[in-house]
């Protein structure tokens, strides 16, 4: 089982990239198309719901979340300038299409984490909300892929914080 601040940590780096997230979304929800707005609208709301739903675990595990450090803050902020600063919609889409991902490849690298049973629901839930998130906006944009956010090796230190050696990449399907 991992430890409460190996526990903090992971709790803390979901919790912030989810707001962040939302916040993205709320800096798009211009003039843009209404059905387009409308599926943003939803997407912003899931997360919202996200950081409720951990801030609800972290109080059941009487738990204070970890503030990230490092790469996902600064990966946070590269975001927003594609979604805030671009003055295109696609671009700005873009962004949020690899905050969707990055948010994706944490869920993935907490799904191989040996956390309470009580995080196994709310992780499976988050990350298959934010694959369907990654889908759509892939759509949207027309491409493919652009490219993973992070590696998994990455996202295992960015979710832990550095704080165990449990997590393996090869740990991952």
């Amino acid at each position: 089982m991992a430890n409460n601040r190996e526990i903090a940590s992971v709790l803390g780096t979901l919790k912030y990239v989810e707001a962040e997230t939302a916040s993205l979304y709320k800096g798009i929800l211009g003039a843009h198309e209404s059905e387009l707005a409308q599926t943003l609208k939803g997407f912003q709301k899931d997360h919202e719901d996200h950081v409720s739903a951990i801030t609800g675990l972290c109080e059941t595990l009487d738990i204070e979340p970890e503030q990230p450090t490092g790469d996902v803050p600064e990966m946070a902020d590269e975001y927003r300038r594609m979604v805030d600063g671009s003055g295109s919609l696609n671009t700005a889409l873009q962004g949020l299409l690899l905050a969707e991902q990055f948010n994706s490849v944490l869920y993935d690298a907490a799904e191989h984490t040996d956390l309470p049973a009580e995080f196994g629901d709310i992780v499976t839930e988050h990350h298959a909300d934010d694959r369907l998130h990654v889908a759509y906006l892939r759509e949207r944009v027309g491409i493919e892929d652009v490219g993973d956010s992070i590696s998994r090796e990455h996202a295992i230190s960015c979710l832990t914080g550095g704080y165990t050696d449990d997590i393996s990449p090869d740990d991952f399907e």
